[in-house]
C-alpha cells in the first residue's frame, strides 16, 4: 500500500544521496572499462576526478570485490554471466504493478548466483543476512539465471566501505524459495 499512498507526493533527494549516486556511477564506469571494453574517455577521467581520492578509494573497495568474484566465476567457467547495474523486474514478488530495482553487481556460472550491492553510506552498517532488498533481488532474478545455470549456492554481498567493508551471506535456492 505504502507505493500507492506515496504516489504524487515529491520525494526530494539529499546530498547523501546524491553522493551515493555519484559512487555508483564511478563504480559503473570502472567495471565497465575493465569488463566489458568500454573505452576510458576524457569525459571519465574528468569524472574520476571529480569524485575525488576519497570517494575513489572507498569505490575501489566494492570493485577489488567485484573483481575478485568475478576472477573466480571465470575460473570455474570462463563464460560466467555477469551483469553491471543490472535491472530488475520485481513486481512479480512485490505484486506491486510495475515495481523494478536494479542489482550493481549479478554473476553466475554452475552453481552459484551471486547478487552484489554497493552501499555507501556511512552510518547505519547493512548486513547481507536474509537481506530483503537483496532476497527480492535475487528471486526475481532467479528465471533469467536458472535458464543458464543450475544454481546450488545464493550469495548475497553487501559492500558498504564507509561502515564496516564486505558482508556476505549465502542461502540454498529452497530457502531463497522460502523467502
Amino acid at each position: 500500500a505504502s507505493p500507492l499512498m506515496e504516489k504524487g507526493i515529491p520525494n526530494p533527494s539529499s546530498p547523501y544521496a546524491a553522493e551515493g549516486t555519484k559512487a555508483h556511477a564511478l563504480a559503473e564506469r570502472t567495471l565497465r572499462q575493465m569488463f566489458d571494453g568500454a573505452p576510458c574517455t576524457p569525459e571519465d577521467i574528468r569524472f574520476s576526478e571529480e569524485c575525488g581520492r576519497e570517494m575513489g578509494e572507498h569505490v575501489g573497495e566494492y570493485v577489488r570485490f567485484v573483481t575478485e568474484c568475478l576472477t573466480n566465476a571465470r575460473k570455474a567457467d570462463p563464460s560466467a554471466y555477469f551483469a553491471f547495474e543490472h535491472p530488475v523486474d520485481i513486481s512479480a514478488i512485490t505484486t506491486e504493478d510495475g515495481a523494478k530495482g536494479t542489482i550493481d553487481c549479478l554473476i553466475a556460472y554452475p552453481g552459484h548466483m551471486w547478487v552484489i550491492d554497493l552501499k555507501y553510506g556511512a552510518g547505519v552498517p547493512v548486513s547481507a543476512e536474509r537481506n530483503e532488498q537483496l532476497s527480492i533481488y535475487a528471486a526475481a532474478l532467479w528465471d533469467e539465471v536458472s535458464l543458464l545455470y543450475d544454481i546450488e549456492h545464493v550469495h548475497l554481498a553487501i559492500v558498504q566501505p564507509r561502515a564496516g567493508g564486505v558482508n556476505q551471506w549465502e542461502m540454498t535456492p529452497e530457502q531463497l524459495e522460502a523467502f
